[in-house]
């Protein structure tokens, strides 16, 4: 008889100063559910999150298989976990999931050229594909696992070097994935560090060209049962209770939109009562406002209203392929919430196509005198998956982009530093880099005077005279000039560094942070955090 075939799966976060990316690994856990609901016995799984756990691991224990999961916060590290995997035994077969992988044919080439040490690609979801990977290894081990197409899956012809893709698996029966929780796989990660995440629903029906979601792979949506998520929810609720852990991240991009997610929320205030969990929750809510409103208001002050728009231009809006509400279901939604005590947050992505700093900043003013509690800005990320990754659709527009460490994400594992970062857009021909620089005051100076409310009775003494807020943080913005010294110093730091923290390629960020002074910054917190907070903090 075989012996099973040892799978090692890792969802990993820097852990250096603090737990980067606090969530339990929900994605891992469903794909190894899926793959022990088809293996049984013929497979063995472990989950790690932690990077030192897995070297560990990795340096003691043979493995056959090792997959992780990637995302624009953790792919380095799942390359530095390939790399150590070859290492120390060429013959384990490495793959990498999740959205971070190109979509244009020379791109996947060159990705998989680049990175020899990854040896498949799981394409969109993970479960069938790669239990599609398990089934040929089990057949024909991994010699010739790779001359043959595997669905779901792409990778390079071992002799041609050409790329090998097979075609997209959709899960249509999401209840065809066991709980990862409920059968305990997630139990050792309730290790009062991570935060619970649950899905409820797999797709989104709108097409915004920045998402990796806009494909229209993922336009039909797909439910697990709602009992599915209510048994989740009382076995994460019991088990959680016993950490410090207060909040919940549900993982739907359209939270609330559904019928069934009223069944979801009033579950949730079940378990609030019981347990005292959660106190919060994290979630992207949808846009027809009134059904996420009837079927959030149970959760109260407990989750934020997603008031989201990208942008309030039309014509930036017609070119990246969303249709936002009119104003006054805005405004509409914004009352009805507010008499609930539910706040609500929009937020708006720069730079877009054919946005200009006049647009962006009347669109944030909008969102202001819309009744928006927080209104967040951010910074346009060029991510694999999106069109955004196309030179020519980026040449169409006069894109320029730059490289910038993700706050958090870099460590020292297994001797090597590792680091993850971003290409993020700071101009186009309608914005130029001056004037994305303007946009960071303009956020920051609304994270001040209104995010916070720590200028309250300000507000109001503008309400009292039937003035508009936002004419009032518009003026303060012009005036900025004339502010006393030590507030024109934050807001100069605040420019200073948001140019400094920008690089030109790849390449040289790596070649920055791997000095040993710019490192030992980095560790103290001089350089690589939240430049918004920090400098909130300043200004305070």
């Amino acid at each position: 008889m075989k012996p099973p075939l040892k799978i090692y799966l890792a969802d990993l976060t820097y852990d250096t100063t603090h737990v980067a990316s606090g969530f339990m690994p929900l994605a891992i856990g469903m794909v190894a559910s899926y793959v022990i609901e088809q293996f049984g016995s013929d497979v063995e799984i472990r989950l790690f999150k932690y990077p030192d756990k897995l070297l560990q691991a990795l340096q003691e224990q043979h493995c056959d298989v090792l997959a992780c999961s990637t995302y624009c916060w953790n792919h380095n590290l799942a390359l530095w976990a390939c790399r150590v995997a070859k290492k120390n035994n060429p013959k384990t077969l490495t793959c990498l999931g999740g959205p971070d992988f190109p979509e244009l044919y020379d791109q996947k080439l060159q990705y998989l050229e680049k990175y020899d040490y990854v040896d498949v690609r799981v394409i969109k979801e993970g479960e069938i594909a790669f239990a599609n990977v398990i089934a040929r290894m089990l057949d024909v081990g991994n010699s010739d696992i790779f001359t043959e197409t595997i669905d779901g899956c792409v990778f390079l012809h071992p002799y041609e070097k050409t790329l090998i893709e097979g075609k997209l698996t959709r899960v249509v029966r999401l209840d065809s994935i066991p709980s990862p929780y409920v059968t305990g796989l997630l139990d050792e990660f309730f290790d009062g560090q991570l935060v619970p995440i649950i899905q409820t629903t797999r797709g989104c029906p709108f097409t915004c060209n920045f998402c990796t979601e806009a494909d229209s792979y993922f336009n039909k949506i797909n439910n697990f049962e709602t009992q599915y998520a209510v048994e989740e929810l009382h076995y994460i609720g019991e088990h959680i209770s016993k950490t410090p852990i207060t909040m919940l991240q549900i993982a739907d991009s359209n939270y609330g939109m559904y019928k069934r997610d009223k069944v979801i929320s009033e579950t949730i205030k079940e378990i609030q009562e019981k347990y005292r969990w959660p106190l919060g929750i994290y979630a992207s809510t949808g846009k027809n406002f009134k059904n996420v409103i009837d079927n959030t208001e149970i959760l109260g002050d407990t989750i934020d209203f997603s008031m989201s728009v990208q942008s309030m231009d039309e014509i930036v809006l017609e070119e990246i392929g969303r249709n936002n509400l009119s104003p006054d279901k805005y405004k509409w939604a914004s009352e009805t919430l507010a008499s609930k005590g539910q706040p609500t947050l929009a937020e708006t992505i720069v730079p877009l196509p054919k946005e200009t700093l006049d647009s962006y900043l009347n669109g944030i003013l909008d969102l202001i005198d819309w009744g928006a509690k927080r209104v967040i800005s951010n910074t346009l990320m060029v991510i694999n998956g999106t069109i955004y990754k196309d030179q020519a659709y980026m040449n169409k527009f006069g894109y320029v982009t730059k490289y910038r460490l993700l706050p958090g994400l870099f460590g020292v594992y297994g001797g090597e530093q590792v680091i993850d970062y971003e290409e993020v857009g700071v101009a186009t021909d309608s914005l130029s880099f001056e004037d994305y620089l303007e946009t960071r005051k303009f956020t920051f100076l609304v994270e001040v005077l209104f995010n916070s409310s720590i200028l309250l009775e300000a507000e109001l003494l503008v309400k009292d005279y039937d003035l508009l807020y936002k004419d009032f943080v518009m003026l303060v913005y012009q005036e900025l000039d004339h502010a006393h010294n030590k507030i024109q110093q934050v807001f100069q730091s605040l420019v200073n560094e948001s140019k400094d923290e920008l690089k030109d390629d790849e390449k040289s960020l790596e070649s920055f942070y791997q000095s040993d002074a710019n490192y030992e910054k980095l560790l103290n917190g001089e350089i690589g955090g939240n430049l918004k907070y920090n400098h909130k903090a300043l200004m305070l």
